[in-house]
């Protein structure tokens, strides 16, 4: 089964899809991790890896794809419009497709994301992991201090912002690298880095990972690979209040 992603970077394909997947080897069917290749394969165009957000237009170009708004229609419609047009126009169209973006605070993405797939019947579905500010809140999210130092840097930074920046990682910034309250700026100030972001969403549980990302885009996005990604790989029936 082909499923389509499309990212912003490499490193954030790899990231949602992991997701993905930890979804779906976790949920209680019979789906292991080494049947993982078997049952699905991440995708770009063609044979590429994942779609580059940074190359749309470019692709649509080069595919003579066209594209045109609608009156009323946020401004960020057309644009996944053309991510999602560029998909279908492959002459094997993935099954499903992730989206991953940042939504920078701007809610003209989320609406825009729904507009796109709402206009049109679309030969497959589409699933939402768009980041409230930005993707680095979805690993705060999964930050849970236990050192002391890590105890200490929580604490100083809860005093800081006058909020937790890992259980509220919505309510930060995204893009000022001067503002303390940037999400890249908090992640760093925890001293998380690098395979650090990964072994944390590994390790921490899919329900508490919900129950901490509720705002910033992140459940939303696991409870949609429950829902959506999972009946289409496994036969089994998936209780529906196994995320919630």
């Amino acid at each position: 089964m082909r499923l389509g992603v499309a990212a912003e970077s490499a490193r954030d394909a790899e990231w949602v899809s992991a997701l993905a997947d930890r979804v779906l080897v976790e949920a209680p069917c019979w789906i292991q991790e080494e049947d993982l290749n078997h049952l699905r394969r991440w995708c770009g165009l063609e044979q590429s890896a994942f779609l580059d957000l940074h190359r749309v237009k470019a692709l649509a170009r080069e595919r003579g794809i066209k594209s045109f708004g609608s009156f009323g229609e946020a401004p960020e419609a057309l644009f996944f419009r053309k991510v999602l047009r560029l998909f279908a126009s492959e002459a094997q169209p993935p099954e499903l497709v992730v989206m991953s973006r940042d939504t920078d605070k701007t809610p003209d993405k989320r609406l825009g994301l729904t507009q796109a797939i709402e206009g049109r019947d679309w030969p497959f579905q589409v699933l939402s992991a768009l980041a409230t500010p930005e993707l680095e809140a979805w690993h705060l999210a999964a930050f849970v201090p236990q050192t002391p130092a890590e105890l200490a840097a929580h604490r100083a930074l809860r005093q800081k912002h006058g909020f937790d920046p890992c259980t509220q990682s919505h309510k930060l910034t995204s893009g000022k690298k001067r503002d303390p309250k940037d999400c890249k700026v908090t992640l760093s100030a925890l001293q998380v880095h690098g395979d650090d972001r990964e072994e944390r969403w590994a390790s921490l549980p899919l329900q508490l990972l919900c129950d901490r990302g509720k705002d910033c885009g992140l459940a939303s996005y696991l409870i949609a690979v429950q829902d959506q990604l999972l009946p289409l790989v496994s036969a089994d029936t998936t209780p529906s209040t196994w995320l919630n």
